[in-house]
């Protein structure tokens, strides 16, 4: 760069106007080698910090939120999501520890066969990794991951979670009221449900609850009602869905897994009762 008197020189001299020349080298991006997997020795997030920096820090704890929750667990029953019939029957109690994210879980007699299996600690508390994340896109398992109906998976295993016990509850209905607070809450999760499923779901969605219900005794397994209900679910948060499913229970205290299916139908779609979009009730079976 210089000022104009070379320029007007040039001109004097040659007679011709110097033209201005461009001498930017093109931005080339800068290569990035991949992360490396992790060998399985100690955590993968501690692992990472090897190739960030020479001298590696400690991962960062967030130690707020670990005082909030410091001796606070959620804890789940469970069931073994295996295609063997005779897998079905094992059931587990599985545990979440909000401070730290760190999953524990403990197998139980079952439902008083014998399984087999020796009841007992099945995994011990770590914290576990979502299935296809690893190096810089490693996710775990957080509060928001667990509530009835979800399925976790643990190292391949998959347990799809059914019952909780009160305290539990009550930790879902605080963080229900909190997000109320923030706003975040817009309409009952009903309303919201009964927006999603079209005119023409509707009674197939009705027809879908009387198939499972093979018992004929009005209650179908809370498995069933998260399968079925599964596509129209996008958006909804954990409160949300945990407020559908007490809309079928016989009181809000009730965790024995069974929903009254015509209860819960009738409960969501009762706000368009008056315009004759989804029929009041159950035809008879």
């Amino acid at each position: 760069a210089g000022d104009n008197t070379p320029r007007r020189y040039y001109e004097q001299q040659v007679g011709q106007t110097m033209r201005r020349i461009d001498i930017a080298e093109p931005t080339v991006p800068i290569p990035r080698l991949p992360t490396p997997p992790s060998n399985g020795l100690g955590a993968e997030e501690d692992s990472l910090q090897n190739t960030k920096m020479l001298r590696p820090k400690p991962v960062y704890r967030d130690m707020a939120k670990y005082k909030k929750y410091a001796g606070k667990v959620m804890r789940f029953t469970a069931k073994w999501d295996s295609e063997k019939p005779e897998e079905n029957c094992r059931t587990f109690i599985i545990s979440f520890y909000p401070a730290d994210d760190a999953v524990s879980i403990w197998e139980t007699s079952g439902d008083g066969r014998n399984t087999g299996m020796a009841s007992g600690k099945f995994l011990e508390r770590t914290r576990l990794t979502k299935t296809g994340t690893h190096g810089s896109k490693l996710a775990y398992y957080k509060q928001s991951d667990f509530c009835v109906g979800a399925t976790i998976v643990a190292f391949s295993r998959r347990f799809v979670l059914t019952t909780m016990d009160n305290f539990t509850a009550r930790m879902i209905d605080m963080a229900s009221d909190d997000t109320t607070a923030t706003g975040e809450f817009m309409g009952s999760p009903s309303a919201r449900l009964a927006m999603q499923v079209g005119e023409d779901e509707r009674m197939a969605l009705m027809e879908s609850f009387i198939l499972a219900d093979r018992t004929k005794s009005g209650t179908i397994s809370l498995e069933d009602v998260m399968e079925i209900l599964a596509k129209h679910l996008h958006g909804f948060s954990d409160a949300d869905v945990m407020a559908l499913v007490d809309l079928g229970r016989e009181h809000t205290r009730d965790f024995s897994g069974g929903i009254k299916y015509e209860k819960l139908y009738n409960r969501v779609f009762e706000t368009l009762h008056s315009s004759n979009d989804a029929p009041s009730s159950f035809p008879p079976s």
